[in-house]
């Protein structure tokens, strides 16, 4: 801002340099990402008065810069972001400046790999039209899965299923074996991201011969459901559907099971739901005196020295 107040108009070129995060985001970069906003808001302000400028809107480079060390250059990989050789970067430059245009983005983007995981949570209105449709397709009628399904019972068909997940997720999350992986815990309690719910579904869809949403892990969030999922699209009479068990458990209109009430015991002395809100509401912390209820020996456990080893020191606490 004090560059573009103090140069005057005698200039052939007024360049800024911004970067993808303030195109189309960067994940734990909102500030970097709206400061390369406010630097492209610039250039689109020079512009409408008449002046010169231009914003190149970089990817990362190799060799140099943020993404300079080998560990953030494969996580960017991975993301389908190939760092650039700053001798392309440079000729890039060239001709972006030259170029004539406001804001101009350069970027090495393996688009197949990127756009899936980039729209794996919501929906990126600015990639709407170049992300491939990710919806379930036909199941080949000749896989290797396929046909060694074809010869199993109805529960081995789960248990080969379920095996072959719990083995994919284990290749992903970098355990030793599939035993590692407990098959009704949450994928994201297992660590799963945006970035290995990815890979999750690339490796199934080459394991299994089938078309597989990139939202697969948000969608089916455990092994278990996840397997069932999968099962269903080769034998979907094995498949019992969500909506399915919604009606099954639905409550009757005359469902005699009611909540008549309920209890806890928090700090504060806080004993019912409403006790709770009320602390909450007052905005009151909770704590206090050690309780004299629980046949502790507070005196002979206290100690003012915070380090006399087998006592405590404070004189107050939370207490459940």
């Amino acid at each position: 801002l004090h560059l573009d107040a103090l140069v005057g108009t005698d200039l052939d070129a007024f360049v800024v340099f911004s970067s993808i995060s303030g195109v189309w985001g960067s994940g734990e970069q909102a500030a970097y990402g709206a400061a390369n906003a406010a630097l492209d808001a610039l250039v689109a302000r020079r512009r409408a008065q008449g002046l010169p400028g231009t914003a190149v809107a970089w990817g990362p480079w190799a060799r140099v810069g943020m993404a300079a060390d080998d560990e953030t250059a494969t996580q960017l990989r991975r993301r389908g972001l190939s760092p650039m050789d700053p001798a392309r970067a440079l000729a890039a430059l060239a001709s972006a400046v030259g170029s004539g245009e406001a804001a101009v983005t350069v970027a090495d983007v393996r688009w197949a790999d990127f756009l899936p995981l980039f729209t794996a949570v919501r929906e990126r209105p600015l990639f709407a039209r170049l992300a491939p449709a990710m919806t379930g397709g036909p199941v080949p009628e000749e896989t290797g899965l396929a046909a060694r399904l074809a010869g199993l019972s109805a529960v081995e068909r789960h248990r080969a299923v379920l095996d072959l997940v719990r083995a994919e997720v284990a290749v992903v999350l970098g355990h030793a074996s599939a035993g590692a992986v407990e098959a009704s815990r949450a994928f994201k309690e297992l660590g799963f991201d945006s970035l290995t719910a990815v890979e999750l579904r690339n490796r199934l869809q080459a394991a299994t011969g089938l078309v597989l949403p990139a939202t697969l892990v948000f969608d089916y969030p455990d092994a278990e459901r996840l397997a069932a999922f999968v099962l269903g699209r080769f034998a979907p009479g094995t498949f019992v559907s969500d909506a399915t068990v919604a009606a099954a458990v639905a409550p009757a209109g005359d469902d005699p099971v009611v909540i008549v009430g309920m209890g806890l015991r928090l700090p504060g002395g806080v004993g019912t739901p409403e006790e709770f809100w009320d602390l909450v509401a007052s905005g009151r912390d909770g704590i206090g005196a050690f309780p004299t209820d629980r046949g502790w020996d507070l005196e002979g456990l206290y100690h003012p020295d915070p380090e006399h080893a087998g006592t405590f020191y404070a004189r107050e606490g939370g207490f459940l």
